[in-house]
């Protein structure tokens, strides 16, 4: 910012006034666009009279069509190709619906029932906030105590005599709270509504990155929280009230598509809107990443709406994050020069306080570790890779709404109908002439270890929230052969039994195979959604086939399917 106010300094008022009136004028002219483009948009295409509910994966439509299915019933009347051609991680989408859109698919009640019937945890579950007059409060346990008591700032809450390590919410606490001129965030809601569960597993199938969703419920005329940007790529569905949205240029070409979320903005640093809009019930906004943003609601009542959120760390960058040690690894193990010991009292000509200085030793140096460097790219695995960026990928995801297939059709399931329809799974017998296919076309990946063992990871038995990683934390230490882990799930196969395992720190879970149970798992997925004849499968004997298709259904890797039409059925 220094540099910036210096450069100011030097400009003539007339051209600083030129140039405040060329950046108003870029933002009327941006807000026009978006309305424009909505309003036609919307005009020319009938609304669907279709919920995320008929969407649900079925032996007709797989797990990444249902998802594409999903994300433009979100986006509507914007199709997935013109979202990704000329909106994403660049422009701001608005789309206008009418207030029957989204047919009651979460509301205020859905809150009071979830405060009520589960154990919710402040922090853990929710957040209670409040932004007024520049600060903001963070209510995140259930003492009465003076509103001072919770003022935070950048570092957390100031006054930390009040916290409490674990604090399950009372919800009479909640809501005179809430009465109070309090904001409320829902923090990972999927865990509580079947409906929120199954829209994310679907999102994620399809856009091939972990995907969030949190429940913002702000009371009239206030605000939750301050100015500030995500990332993450943020898609907000208004469902009840109206909000007003304020969204802001990027204050630096550093935190375009930023990887890491903002501080808290004052009001002066961000200067005026280049968008501003009022959301209505049926309503949806995309908010790139690195967009700085602030919302307050409007009108008499209360506003609530569902953010979803996705393409947090996957991009170019992250993967070559993950590729340097791989290949720096790779080229050690197969290259003599690699593993060169450095020049003897290199540092005498090396480092900060030597860079000014012409040295024929350093420039020998930085010759040979150019050449060095130049040579790594003969070593990199991009399919490694992208293995491991996979496995990172399928540890965050949630499981696909097993049982539920075809099922889902309200808003809220029963739980009686929940645990008989996961009931039935659990029985289903696979026969020698059964059919069977994955799951779901993302549910697992296989990685090789050396030698005959090939580790298969999935996501079949994760919770429907992933366990938090430490910033510094890897899943390397699962790809070696002997990796620890306890017990996740036990099954009968055959008289032997058949153990997956799982990482207690991280929650990934995995499955050992044999080179030929592999290549059974490969054809699953890459043949997927089509099934495959568990008597044709390649493994050795009928009882192998048979033991082995009945382990992946009882994992929740595969499930039966039925046999596939021949094309002249087509």
């Amino acid at each position: 910012h220094d540099h910036s106010h210096g450069h100011e300094h030097g400009k003539s008022k007339a051209a600083l006034r030129r140039e405040k009136t060329k950046k108003k004028k870029s933002a009327e002219e941006s807000q026009k666009k978006i309305e424009a483009d909505t309003s036609s948009a919307a005009q020319s295409k009938k609304e669907p009279a279709k919920s995320v509910f008929d969407f649900v994966p079925s032996p007709t439509l797989d797990s990444v069509a249902a998802g594409k299915a999903a994300f433009e019933w979100m986006i509507w009347p914007k199709t997935s190709e013109e979202f990704f051609k000329d909106y994403f991680e660049d422009t701001p989408l608005l789309c206008r619906r009418s207030n029957k859109y989204y047919g009651g698919f979460f509301g205020i009640d859905h809150v009071k029932t979830i405060l009520e019937d589960f154990e919710v945890q402040y922090t853990r579950h929710l957040d209670v906030t409040k932004y007024k007059e520049g600060s903001r409060y963070t209510f995140d346990n259930n003492k009465d105590l003076p509103e001072s008591a919770f003022i935070c700032d950048d570092h957390g809450r100031q006054d930390e005599e009040v916290v409490e390590k674990v604090d399950v919410v009372d919800p009479s606490m909640v809501w005179k709270r809430f009465k109070d001129g309090c904001s409320l965030r829902l923090l990972h809601p999927q865990q509580f509504h079947d409906g929120l569960w199954y829209l994310v597993f679907a999102l994620q199938e399809y856009l091939g990155a972990a995907v969030g969703v949190n429940i913002y419920v702000t009371p009239s005329e206030k605000q939750g929280f301050s100015p500030h940007y995500d990332d993450v790529d943020v898609f907000i569905l208004q469902m009840e009230g109206q909000k007003r949205w304020r969204l802001y240029p990027s204050i630096s070409e550093e935190e375009t598509l930023a990887r890491f979320s903002s501080r808290n903005f004052a009001q002066s640093e961000i200067g005026k809107p280049s968008l501003d809009v009022v959301l209505s019930p049926g309503d949806f906004l995309y908010v790139p990443r690195g967009c700085i943003h602030q919302a307050v609601t409007v009108g008499d009542t209360h506003s609530l709406h569902i953010t979803v959120s996705s393409f947090q760390k996957t991009t170019w960058g992250d993967f070559m994050l993950k590729s340097v040690p791989q290949m720096v690894q790779t080229a050690m193990d197969e290259n003599v020069e690699f593993r060169r010991s450095l020049p003897r009292l290199f540092h005498s000509y090396v480092g900060v306080m030597h860079q000014e200085v012409t040295h024929k030793k350093r420039e020998a140096f930085e010759t040979a570790f150019s050449t060095l460097f130049q040579s790594l790219i003969d070593y990199v695995s991009i399919d490694a890779v992208g293995d491991a960026m996979c496995v990172d990928f399928i540890r965050t995801a949630v499981p696909p709404p097993k049982g539920l297939h075809g099922r889902l059709k309200a808003t809220d399931v029963e739980e009686e109908e929940l645990e008989k329809a996961a009931a039935e799974v659990e029985e289903v017998s696979v026969k020698v002439d059964s059919y069977i296919r994955a799951t779901a076309k993302n549910i697992a990946r296989i990685v090789p270890l050396g030698g005959d063992t090939v580790r298969l990871f999935h996501s079949a038995q994760n919770e429907r929230v992933a366990m938090p990683m430490a910033e510094d934390e890897t899943l390397d230490h699962l790809y070696v052969e002997h990796a620890e882990g306890v017990p996740a799930r036990t099954t009968a196969v055959g008289e032997d039994e058949r153990v997956s395992l799982k990482d207690e720190n991280t929650g990934m879970v995995w499955l050992d195979l044999s080179v030929d149970e592999a290549e059974v798992v490969e054809s699953l997925l890459l043949e997927y959604p089509t099934t495959m004849a568990v008597d044709e499968l390649p493994l050795n004997t009928p009882s192998e086939q048979l033991a082995f298709a009945n382990l992946l259904v009882k994992e929740g890797i595969a499930e039966v399917g039925k046999r596939p039409k021949k094309k002249e059925e087509h």
